[in-house]
């Protein structure tokens, strides 16, 4: 998710001076391992944003090996911000934020 995150233009490093984020907080992950793999195979993952919400976003992670899906993953993300109090609340994706990123996963389709 982080590489995904860095090569839109919206990683960590850029989420407080660009967006007014703290962060994009995972609170919840779930994995279905779906085959077999051994020491030595080669595995691809594949990272998607899978859907956009209103505060927070869902993260597809597939992972293959010899054309076969052998685990996948859901994650979601919850954009979250600073209050003037020092607080940290959810706060709702930025415009600019969703925008790079699916602009982003377009220009890599097929890759």
């Amino acid at each position: 998710m982080h590489k995904l995150m860095d090569e839109a233009g919206v990683g960590q490093r850029v989420q407080g001076p660009r967006f007014g984020m703290v962060g994009a907080s995972l609170v919840s992950a779930t994995c279905d391992f779906r085959q077999p793999i051994s020491f030595g195979d080669r595995i691809y993952h594949c990272v998607t944003v899978a859907e956009w919400r209103g505060r927070s976003f869902g993260i597809a992670h597939t992972f293959t090996s010899n054309a076969k899906i052998v685990a996948d993953e859901q994650e979601t993300r919850l954009c979250l911000a600073r209050a003037l109090d020092g607080r940290v609340s959810a706060l709702g994706i930025p415009g600019d934020f969703r925008k790079s990123t699916e602009s982003y996963e377009a220009s890599t389709l097929g890759q």
